[in-house]
Formats: C-alpha cells, sequence, structure tokens
C-alpha cells in the first residue's frame, strides 16, 4: 500500500475538510505527524522508509532526508515558501516538490492592505493611549491619493494591487517577469526596482526569500525611500535587514513599517518592540479560509503527481526529465 504522511502542520491534521475528504477517498494510508512545532530532519530519517507521499509544513528537508525516503515520489508543501527544501537534492533523488501559489492570496493581501491603514491612522498606538487614560486625538494621513509601491507582482501582489486601487491609490510595481495585460488592466504602473523605492509612499512587499536569505531591503533601499514613507512586510522575514530598519526608524529616514514575519520565528525580545512607529503581528497571513484551500492544492498535488500526472505547481519541473513516465494532466 502506498503511503502519505503529513508532516507537522498541526491545524491541517487537526481539521477535516475537502483535503480530508480527498485523502479518505484516496485509498492511501495516512500517517500524521502532529506537533507545534517542526521536526528536525534527523527525526524526520526513521520516519519516511516507506513513504511514498508528504505533505510538508514547516520542517526542513536536505540531503540526509531525501537517502532516507527511496520510495518518495512527491514533497508538497503546504504553502509557496520552499526555502527550507534543498530543491537540488530533491531533483536528484527524483522527487517532484510543489507549492501551493495563490492559495493565500486574498488573505495575506487583505492584511497587507489593513496594515496600511493601521500605519497611516496609528490605530494600535491610539488604541493602547486610549487604554491608558490617553485621549488625544492625533489625525493621521489618508491612503488616498497617496503611492504604493508593490515589490513583486505575483498572485498576493496583485490582489493587493486590485484592493489599492479601490482605496484611490496610485499603484506602481517591480517584478522580474511582470504581467503587463493585468498591469494594463488594473491601472498598475510597472516600474524600476529604484523607481518604486523613490516614488512610494509606501512599499509593500510580496517575493519569495532571496538565496542564502540574503536581504532584498539594507541601508542602501531605505537611503533612497522618500522620507516619510511605510515598509510593510507580509512575505519573507529575511527580506528585511531589521538591525538596518531599526537604524532607518532611528534617524526619520522612513516613518514607520509593518511587518507580519520577521528573520527568526518567533522572534524573542526584538528591538522593533515597543517602538511608537511600527505595527507588528505575529506571521498571520492566512486564514481559516486560505488554510482550508492551501491544504487541499497541497493534497491535490500530492495526488496527481502520485497518478502518474505532471503538476504545475512543481517548482523543480527539471525532475521530469529523468522521470518519462510522467504525463500532462487531463
Amino acid at each position: 500500500m502506498r503511503r502519505v504522511l503529513l508532516a507537522t502542520f498541526a491545524p491541517m491534521n487537526r481539521s477535516r475538510g475537502r483535503h480530508t475528504e480527498l485523502l479518505d477517498a484516496s485509498g492511501l494510508e495516512v500517517r500524521r505527524l502532529d506537533r507545534d512545532q517542526p521536526y528536525a530532519p534527523e527525526e524526520l530519517v526513521p520516519l519516511v522508509g516507506d513513504v511514498d507521499a508528504i505533505i510538508a509544513g514547516g520542517e526542513r528537508f536536505d540531503q540526509r532526508f531525501f537517502a532516507a525516503a527511496p520510495r518518495l515520489k512527491v514533497l508538497s508543501r503546504h504553502g509557496v515558501g520552499y526555502d527550507a527544501v534543498d530543491v537540488a537534492a530533491a531533483t536528484r533523488a527524483g522527487v517532484v516538490v510543489t507549492i501551493t501559489p495563490g492559495a493565500n492570496a486574498v488573505s495575506v493581501a487583505e492584511l497587507a492592505i489593513g496594515l496600511m491603514i493601521a500605519l497611516a491612522r496609528r490605530i494600535p498606538q491610539r488604541m493602547q493611549a486610549l487604554m491608558a487614560g490617553d485621549w488625544t486625538r492625533s489625525p493621521g494621513i489618508e491612503l488616498a491619493g497617496k503611492t504604493l509601491g508593490l515589490i513583486g507582482l505575483g498572485n498576493i501582489g496583485k490582489a493587493v494591487a486590485v484592493r489599492a486601487r479601490a482605496f484611490e491609490l496610485r499603484v506602481l510595481a517591480y517584478d522580474v517577469a511582470p504581467d503587463t495585460a493585468f498591469a494594463a488592466t488594473h491601472e498598475v504602473e510597472l516600474a524600476s526596482f529604484d523607481r518604486v523605492l523613490q516614488e512610494a509612499d509606501l512599499v509593500s512587499l510580496h517575493v519569495p526569500a532571496l538565496a542564502n536569505g540574503t536581504p532584498m531591503i539594507g541601508e542602501r533601499e531605505f537611503a533612497a525611500m522618500k522620507r516619510g514613507a511605510f515598509l510593510v512586510n507580509t512575505a519573507r522575514g529575511s527580506l528585511v535587514d531589521e538591525a538596518a530598519l531599526l537604524r532607518a526608524l532611528q534617524h526619520g529616514v522612513i516613518a514607520g513599517a509593518a511587518l507580519d514575519v520577521f528573520a527568526q520565528e518567533p522572534p524573542g525580545a526584538h528591538p522593533l518592540f515597543g517602538r511608537d512607529d511600527v505595527v507588528l503581528t505575529p506571521h498571520i497571513g492566512g486564514t481559516r479560509e486560505a488554510g482550508e484551500r492551501t491544504a487541499t492544492m497541497a493534497v491535490l498535488n500530492a495526488l496527481q503527481v502520485l497518478r502518474g500526472e505532471r503538476c504545475a505547481a512543481a517548482v523543480n519541473p527539471e525532475v521530469y526529465a529523468g522521470r518519462p513516465g510522467l504525463r500532462a494532466a487531463g
């Protein structure tokens, strides 16, 4: 019997929905690793020798893991990030690595817009002040008429752009492979990376982590941004040099920042805590609806590969060159 292992994404393991219906009907033996923290690679090694598919949460999958899983055909990531997966090792082992693009686009886009509003109107700060007895009615700023700069115009960036236009924001966007048709339809002006930084009143990040965790936004980028601008990061914590961000805030280089993600999670005691010019949330970009969509897509991806079909959500399509039996779905 073929086996699928549900790794440590606890909400998926503890809930029922379309994803569990699909697994129940699949004929696969389903194993669950249900705990709140990811397993280390060495803990997974003795658990995967007879597993054909894995629905992966936040675990790290390295060369040792793939060497210990000779039957494994697919590693289906529950989410869009795959920086914790040694994709080259997976490809050498003939394992298809898949992700769930677009499943959480609406949820993250709504959070990004919410963080922009919170920054512009200083909602968390005024709430804290009010509860401390301070009735100071300090004015914020409007979003209407301001320029939003999107770094990344993929599924989430597009969802942010659509919502931003409803708030009468001018939208500039930088992407390495921009969707020109979408930009024209939704009045998004495509621009260079530097121009987005220079002209935007709000800069919002919607790109994957860079190789080796290299920051995309550091001293040079903060210096290039408009005075009085805000930075919003709902993508990956490693994209922002947090020490450079702190200095930019301390010296008034930018007016504020909102972060839903951190370089280290949980961040522990952090120098940004307690600052009046930041809004911080604990990686809450997902919602119940997004979780169900993501879980369902992760299961569908795994089942598709196990059926011998090519999966469009594979991040290492080159693996198919060594597996000629795979066929396109449909």
